[in-house]
C-alpha cells in the first residue's frame, strides 16, 4: 500500500509538473478556461510549474493556503506565492 502512495504521488507530481510546464494548463484548467501563468504574465517553466505543484502540498495544510486566495488581491493562494504565478482566464 505504501509503494501504490509513493507511485501515485509521483505520478501526480509529474502530471501537474508537465502539463503546467509545457502549456501552462492541465486538462482540466483547459476545460475551465484557466491557466497558470507568471505573475508577469510570461509563460512558466518547468521548474516554477514543479514548484507550484509541491506548493500543493503547504496550501493542503487545513485548506489554509487555498482559502488564502479569497481574500489575497491578486487571488492567488499559497502555492502562487511560492512559485509567483497566477491563474488567468483565456
Amino acid at each position: 500500500a505504501a509503494i501504490a502512495k509513493l507511485v501515485y504521488f509521483l505520478l501526480w507530481i509529474s502530471y501537474h509538473t508537465a502539463f503546467l510546464g509545457s502549456t501552462g494548463q492541465t486538462p482540466g484548467k483547459r476545460f475551465m478556461g484557466i491557466r497558470v501563468t507568471r505573475t508577469d504574465g510570461g509563460r512558466i517553466s518547468y521548474w516554477r510549474a514543479f514548484a507550484r505543484t509541491w506548493g500543493y502540498v503547504l496550501s493542503s495544510f487545513l485548506y489554509i493556503g487555498f482559502l488564502w486566495a479569497i481574500w489575497d488581491r491578486r487571488k492567488q493562494a499559497w502555492h502562487d506565492k511560492l512559485a509567483d504565478t497566477v491563474v488567468v482566464r483565456v
